[in-house]
């Protein structure tokens, strides 16, 4: 160790020789030939976590270094030693794709860590997370390391609370466990008891999506959809009420035209889905219904208008791009209308519906308007099919008075809205009358739309 210091005092060294001179002084001491004491190990190791972040010395670390790191990483060494001997390990993984693709001895520290703290699940996470990118074979040891290590983990953050700190290492167990489904084996099933304590954490988490919520989300996806975590006897709807509120809160708060909101909602869009198809559930199915579909309150305005976890899902639905969520909301709006066109057009107003419908080559009746009908009860005939809107209350906002009120560019853009609208449905032969707005400007009555 003496002679590592002078080295490093007296010559001038590249950071890649550095590191070489580093590893020889702990070979020396792993084989017993030049011990160091746990305090000249640590500051060794300290040097050689802040040379590790250079690029230019990745090479330096092999497939040896790493297994030699892990010695210093195991259970037995102090706490300051093997956590310093981890970092270096997962940051060299991180930088290096070779060292992700080759090493495989990572599997030695989900064996030996049965009750990691919560420093040692982030980083054993991180590393555990960084070698399962690499589609590889794991034998069926490997394969049951891995989900004992994840089974411990997830169990105790289930029981314990969660600061803000422990939340780190969740994320990482949680995207190791995503990786493992996704990547490591055909039987989800394996994994079917880590339902429970997972949507136990979601509901001890903040209720809107973040990164931690996110990460357990993306599990749920990938989990079986089991009846007694969806549809508990004693209360059915409570963990489809928890999703649709996390849903709603994320909404509100970011917006359905936000830029990220396609990475935010989509996998919570997917699992509620998932459980309205693969569930089917009649008691469970009631309620997602009641919370995503239109209610009276909600058509006194033109549907999507207000802000409700419906309206929210309706503009999501609407935007002008062709984000996942966009087709995800539109897919679950259908599903809780029976996948019925009538009853998916009078339930989101033909103008919400339309799109949808066509894209997906469902077929649109030139009686489709009829087919509405039968769906709105004698005391909803009062709906305007296009915008889902109550008569009386478009009346209110849309009278007289409303028209004087709006400004020029403000009427061009209302007009200019109703000739799309008008024209889609003539295409699709929902109307044959003549497009007014088309008449009027052709002869002239219209200008300047």
């Amino acid at each position: 160790m003496q002679e590592y210091r002078h080295q490093m005092s007296s010559v001038p060294s590249t950071p890649a020789e550095q590191v070489d001179a580093i590893f020889r002084v702990l070979e020396a001491d792993i084989t017993g030939k030049d011990p160091l004491s746990n305090k000249e190990l640590g500051e060794l190791l300290k040097d050689l976590r802040g040379i590790g972040h250079d690029v230019s010395v990745l090479d330096t670390f092999t497939i040896n270094r790493l297994d030699l790191l892990v010695k210093y990483g195991s259970n037995t060494r102090e706490e300051f030693i093997r956590l310093d001997a981890l970092r270096i390990i997962a940051n060299a993984l991180l930088l290096s794709s070779i060292l992700r693709q080759e090493w495989d001895n990572a599997i030695y520290l989900a064996e030996d860590y049965n009750t990691p703290s919560i420093d040692e699940e982030f980083i054993i996470g991180r590393i555990l997370f960084l070698t399962t990118l690499v589609q590889r074979d794991y034998p069926s040891n490997v394969q049951n390391a891995l989900k004992a290590y994840v089974y411990r983990c997830i169990l105790r953050d289930a029981d314990e609370p969660l600061t803000e700190y422990a939340q780190n290492g969740l994320r990482e167990t949680c995207k190791l466990l995503f990786n493992i489904l996704l990547k490591f084996t055909d039987d989800s099933y394996q994994y079917e008891q880590l339902t429970q304590p997972l949507m136990r954490i979601l509901n001890h988490l903040p209720h809107h999506i973040n990164t931690t919520t996110s990460s357990v989300i993306s599990c749920l996806l990938k989990l079986p959809c089991i009846p007694e975590v969806f549809a508990p006897r004693d209360d059915p709807s409570s963990s489809v009420q928890l999703l649709l509120t996390i849903l709603e809160n994320t909404l509100r708060s970011e917006s359905p035209e936000h830029p990220q909101i396609d990475d935010l909602v989509t996998p919570l869009l997917l699992v509620v889905l998932k459980i309205m198809c693969e569930l089917n559930n009649d008691s469970v199915n009631s309620v997602i219904r009641l919370r995503i579909l239109p209610t009276d309150e909600d058509r006194l305005q033109p549907l999507g208008s207000s802000t409700s976890l419906s309206s929210l899902l309706l503009r999501l639905g609407s935007r002008i791009d062709t984000s996942t969520s966009k087709e995800v909301s539109q897919q679950l709006l259908w599903n809780a209308s029976d996948e019925d066109a009538g009853k998916f057009a009078t339930n989101i107003g033909l103008g919400n519906a339309i799109g949808y419908l066509v894209n997906h080559d469902i077929q649109v009746s030139k009686d489709l308007l009829q087919q509405m009908e039968k769906f709105v009860n004698v005391a909803r005939q009062d709906i305007n099919p296009i915008t889902g809107q109550l008569q009386t209350a478009e009346l209110n906002q849309y009278g007289l008075d409303a028209l004087t009120e709006m400004t020029e560019e403000e009427k061009e853009r209302e007009a200019e809205r109703l000739f799309i609208l008008f024209e889609r449905l003539r295409a699709n032969n929902v109307i044959k009358a003549d497009n007014p707005l088309r008449v009027a400007l052709e002869s002239g009555k219209l200008e300047n739309l």
